[in-house]
């Protein structure tokens, strides 16, 4: 167990590097930078990571093990409502991080993180590649599970101007109604038939 200065100086290095990486990508921050930054020096800093990358990798190898744990805190959805809860339960998550979560979702964090919480989230729902389901429900739940974290990329990339219960909602109505209803607007103007 980490001991409480331990803990305080990671917490500094870490809002260094969440405050550099909103100003560039992860590869043009260096070690002197961010320990300037966050008044620690370069030997505590090397006591505790490699490098940035072995931080940045550490930084989010915590988020995405808290998001596991966040997720298993129900049992996976069986039914409509169960799955806006998931949502509104994932959408809290991310707005309880805002900051780490924009800036490793953002166009200087690391795209893979996203996929691997996209794949975490098809796990606990019980969606495998190697999993007995037929072929169109795992395209199905891999559509809705990208589309879900598309929407909180763009969300968290916006500000959050919606709550997350609101957001969960109309993903939900958009998911059981969108195309019956026109809300889709890739499909509410195109015309009946094909145009010849």
């Amino acid at each position: 167990m980490e001991d409480r200065r331990i803990k305080r100086t990671k917490r500094f290095l870490s809002m260094a590097l969440v405050e550099l990486l909103a100003e560039k990508p992860v590869n043009e921050i260096t070690v002197k930078e961010l320990t300037e930054r966050s008044d620690v020096n370069r030997a505590t800093f090397y006591r505790h990571y490699r490098d940035i990358y072995d931080m940045l990798r550490q930084m989010e190898q915590e988020l995405f093990g808290e998001f596991t744990a966040a997720l298993g805190q129900e049992p996976p959805p069986e039914n409509e409502a169960a799955l806006e809860r998931l949502y509104c339960r994932i959408l809290r998550f991310v707005a309880d991080r805002a900051e780490l979560c924009g800036i490793l979702f953002g166009p200087n964090g690391d795209r893979s993180l996203l996929r691997r919480l996209e794949m975490q989230v098809l796990a606990y729902c019980g969606i495998r590649r190697e999993a007995g389901l037929d072929t169109v429900e795992r395209f199905l739940a891999t559509f809705l599970v990208s589309g879900f974290i598309n929407v909180v990329e763009q969300w968290l990339s916006e500000g959050m101007r919606l709550p997350p219960e609101q957001l969960a909602s109309s993903i939900m109505r958009a998911t059981r109604e969108g195309f019956s209803l026109g809300l889709c607007p890739l499909v509410r103007n195109l015309p009946d038939s094909p145009q010849a």
